[in-house]
């Protein structure tokens, strides 16, 4: 059963906020602790998984983002530890998560500009 779009957009946006928050402790804190760049993993996984759960047309509605190359880094981080780089790691959470919040930001408002536009009614029903 496909969970709500809501939901997997909640939880992305999560993801993206956990994501901040680690990046603002700074990348000295990210070379120097290990958990830190564990908690990186587990948010790129986080997001890899959710973006399976987004359906085809809310993935079409936002053609700039790389739905593919978020699949990937979540089996990357899940499946292949050894290859995992760090610095790479790094760029994702500080570059990519936050385009990837815009991206979602735009597409919430572009939904919610739907959802409260009235639809006309047909000008054949005198209505």
């Amino acid at each position: 059963m496909a969970r709500p779009v809501g939901d997997v957009v909640g939880e992305l946006q999560e993801a993206v906020r956990a994501g901040a928050d680690l990046v603002g402790r700074g990348r000295s804190a990210w070379d120097a602790d290990r958990v830190h760049r564990l908690a990186g993993e587990a948010i790129i996984s986080r997001v890899g998984e959710a973006v399976v759960q987004l359906p085809e047309e809310v993935r079409a509605a936002m053609p700039s983002v790389p739905w593919r190359e978020w699949r990937a880094q979540r089996n990357l981080v899940a499946h292949v530890q050894h290859r995992i780089d760090p610095q790479l790691l790094w760029v994702t959470l500080d570059r990519d998560l936050p385009a990837l919040g815009r991206a979602l930001g735009r597409w919430q408002q572009r939904s919610l500009q739907r959802e409260s536009t009235p639809t006309p009614a047909p000008a054949a029903l005198g209505l």
